[in-house]
Order: C-alpha cells, then sequence, then structure tokens
C-alpha cells in the first residue's frame, strides 16, 4: 500500500487524490468480495470427526460439493472423498489414514462431516460410512508458513445426511 502511495505522489497527485483513489480501491475491493458471494453463496468450513476424534476443520474437500438450497447434498458416484488442508496442531488425518490402510486394519470407519458455513447461517452434516483410505500425503509446509499440507482420499460405501 506504501508503494502505491508513493507511485501516486511521483505521478504529482495531491493528498485528495490520494485518499479519492484509496477510497476507490477499497469499494472496487468490496464490490469484487460481493459478486464472488453471489457466484458462490455457500461458504462451507467442513469439520471432521471420526470414531470419536475430532480431526479439525478443512477448508475444502474434493467430491462432498456444496449442499444445495434445497437441502441436498451431491456426492460424486465413484465413492471417493478427497481431504485436503494445511494444519499445525490438530490430529492428523494422514496418520489415521496410515493406521487404517487395507491389509494394515480390517475395520471400515464412519466419517462424520459437519459443513457449517462462516456466516452461521447454514448446517449439515454427512455421514460417509464404511470409510477406507485409498491414498495420502503428509509433507512440511512452505518455509516460513509452519505446519503440514496432508491430503487423504478416501472411499465409501453409503452416506448418510442429516
Amino acid at each position: 500500500m506504501l508503494l502505491y502511495i508513493k507511485t501516486l505522489q511521483k505521478l504529482k497527485f495531491s493528498g485528495k487524490s490520494i485518499i479519492s483513489a484509496l477510497i476507490l480501491l477499497g469499494a472496487l475491493g468490496l464490490v469484487a468480495r460481493g459478486a464472488l458471494a453471489l457466484l458462490n453463496p455457500h461458504q462451507w468450513v467442513y469439520s471432521v470427526t471420526i470414531d470419536g476424534t475430532i480431526y479439525g476443520e478443512f477448508p475444502r474437500i474434493e467430491g462432498l460439493d456444496q449442499v444445495l438450497d434445497d437441502g441436498e447434498t451431491k456426492i460424486r458416484p465413484d465413492g471417493m472423498i478427497v481431504f485436503e488442508r494445511v494444519f499445525i496442531a490438530e490430529p492428523s488425518l494422514f496418520k489415521w489414514a496410515i493406521d487404517n490402510q487395507e491389509g494394515v486394519n480390517r475395520n471400515s470407519y464412519d466419517i462424520w462431516v459437519e459443513l457449517k458455513e462462516h456466516d452461521g447461517g447454514g448446517y449439515s452434516r454427512v455421514v460417509l460410512k464404511d470409510v477406507k483410505p485409498v491414498s495420502w500425503t503428509l509433507k512440511a509446509n512452505q518455509v516460513g508458513s509452519g505446519g503440514y499440507y496432508e491430503k487423504i482420499a478416501v472411499v465409501y460405501q453409503d452416506f448418510d445426511v442429516y
């Protein structure tokens, strides 16, 4: 922002012009954000629980599409869901995948995914039944950011929506 102000000063803009330009930029930012909200009205936060362990929030879960306005949930017909996030202190879904991979643990689990809107306006719960991990990745996040990046793909046999 400071660089932007200095550039405007070099171009011989007055203090009032600089303030007007900053106000205009702020207003354009709000309009752009509002337009994006109209295109994607539901901004969901996904909270994942398996066998009583809360694995925390995931900003995105591929294959678990947005809950529609009429309350239906679309889930991929191939039965695959991909969880992806950067985390610091929550329990690792990667460790769960390693502990429950095919051949190591013959048990299958239900994954409870709570969908909450950022603004608190909506809530839903999807239970993926008889889940098994099929692929998993864990690596250190970018230097300076801290934490870990994990991506886990699972398959499920059935689901319920509450």
